[in-house]
């Protein structure tokens, strides 16, 4: 951790709170309730303005928040106040705070799921590492796929954690194919010869081998291929007339023309498809898994994508990038569980399919978490409460593996905090839907006075359960 991460750990905190407390907000609002105060953090405050009967403050402590709803700790007999209004009004203002967590948390998987991937179809590649991490120091690199681990053969991501869960800090031998090494090789003929040309790249090497021999790809520019998207991109130009073709560019149409013996390729800078005259005319895509893939200008310097120009010049080309490393996991001072700091590259899915399998995750953390609730009664389930120093360590630690994962594990708290506060325990939520519920039911409502001096007494309880909680995360995170 450093002291961004941090700092993006308490943002995180004290956003995920806000969107709760505007739930609350703007739910009472909607119901008729008065607001007299929302704040962002505790303690003193630094910086308030009053606007529409509500006081907007900002504490000097940036953890947490709170909105302070009219009659539910005194002046219980106002016209607005939480009490005079309905049980449908004093519900919807109650379960608005953790159905905003919920509706946050769909909302970001959702953003994680179409621009990063579906964590539910996670493969065996790595796709980000946490700073300073055994993956970065044994030497991994994003787009390596992982085989074999200890001997073992790996198919899925499930067995990447199993083994190192399970390896109690012993060193791992891990097996990876790396696109590191790319081969092409063409063979060219005519009645009287035939030619065969293998040429190997290396990503980021400006040279290349051609029969054996050492060159340069881009001579006196030292330009390199690049792999993006798992795709290796190259300045083509060499590679082509290596092979004995000719390349063309328009730089008014911003477009490579390719050719070699009968065939010859059209692609256009930023676009994901190409012409391909061979010997009739069509329009292909450039990879049809992957509308993203594009011809780009790099250094000045057009870089196409290796395997589509290859396999439509009829080449033949294979990849050759077996690594074997050695890692030693470490143990997570929050968690507690081996880790190497590496994250699975995920399948990629549309808006409306990452939507629903927003709700479906979130749906299934719930229940998890619902199933979970009778060990918080053990001693291992107190073992493993976090209070807000452990969460803010744990989302700053998150924000080192890359910004999906801190967005991710966002989703993730915003869950915890709606959850937690739907527990019916005194000063949270749950409490005071239980007492509305019992009145629904009774037909008897608990006095004001009596539920609002049992919901002090609670919060006083929890505040005590969480200044413990964070001193024992302070004694984790120094190591002792």
């Amino acid at each position: 951790m450093n002291i961004f991460t941090i700092i993006y750990g308490i943002l995180a905190i004290m956003i995920l709170a806000m969107f709760h407390e505007l739930g609350h907000f703007f739910a009472a609002k909607l119901s008729g309730i008065g607001v007299e105060e929302l704040s962002i953090g505790f303690g003193p405050t630094i910086y308030q303005k009053e606007a529409g009967g509500t006081v907007y403050k900002i504490g000097a402590l940036p953890i947490l928040g709170y909105a302070k709803i009219k009659g539910m700790e005194g002046n219980f007999d106002a016209p607005d106040g939480y009490f005079k209004k309905g049980l449908w009004s004093r519900f919807f203002t109650i379960f608005s705070g953790p159905l905003m967590n919920f509706i946050i948390a769909i909302l970001m998987f959702t953003f994680v799921f179409s621009f990063f991937g579906n964590p539910f179809l996670q493969t065996t590649t790595l796709s980000s590492f946490m700073k300073d991490s055994p993956a970065i120091s044994a030497g991994f690199k994003i787009g390596d796929k992982v085989i074999e681990i200890d001997g073992e053969k790996i198919t899925k991501w499930d067995d990447i954690t199993e083994a190192i869960r399970s390896s109690e800090g012993k060193t791992l031998n891990v097996i990876v194919e790396r696109d590191e090494f790319n081969k092409l090789s063409n063979m060219l003929s005519n009645p009287s010869t035939s030619d065969n040309f293998t040429i190997i790249l290396n990503s980021d090497n400006p040279y290349m081998t051609v029969n054996g021999l050492k060159q340069e790809i881009d001579p006196g520019r030292g330009t390199k291929p690049v792999i993006k998207n798992n795709i290796t991109l190259a300045p083509i130009r060499a590679i082509v007339e290596a092979l004995g073709g000719s390349i063309d560019w328009n730089d008014t149409e911003k477009m490579v023309a390719v050719t070699l013996k009968d065939t010859t390729l059209r692609l256009w800078i930023n676009k994901p498809q190409a012409q391909v005259d061979a010997p009739l005319l069509i329009l292909k895509w450039i990879d049809e898994s992957n509308h993203k893939i594009i011809p780009e200008i790099i250094n000045d310097r057009t870089m196409v994508p290796v395997r589509f120009i290859a396999e439509n010049l009829g080449c033949n080309i294979g990849w050759n990038g077996q690594v074997s490393l050695n890692v030693t996991p470490e143990k997570d001072k929050i968690s507690g569980n081996w880790m190497i700091g590496a994250y699975s590259a995920n399948v990629k899915e549309s808006f409306f399919m990452s939507f629903w399998e927003g709700i479906k995750w979130t749906g299934n953390l719930l229940y998890r978490m619902f199933i979970l609730i009778p060990m918080l009664f053990t001693k291992q389930g107190l073992g493993s409460l976090v209070g807000p120093i452990g969460i803010v360590a744990m989302t700053s630690q998150a924000a080192s593996g890359g910004f999906a994962n801190f967005v991710w594990f966002m989703a993730f708290i915003s869950i915890a905090l709606g959850f937690t506060n739907l527990l019916p325990l005194p000063a949270l939520d749950g409490s005071w839907i239980v007492l509305v519920i019992w009145e629904a039911i009774t037909r008897k409502p608990v006095p004001p006075k009596k539920q609002a001096s049992f919901q002090g007494i609670g919060f006083v309880v929890i505040l005590g359960l969480m200044v413990l909680v964070s001193l024992r995360d302070i004694m984790r995170l120094i190591g002792k």
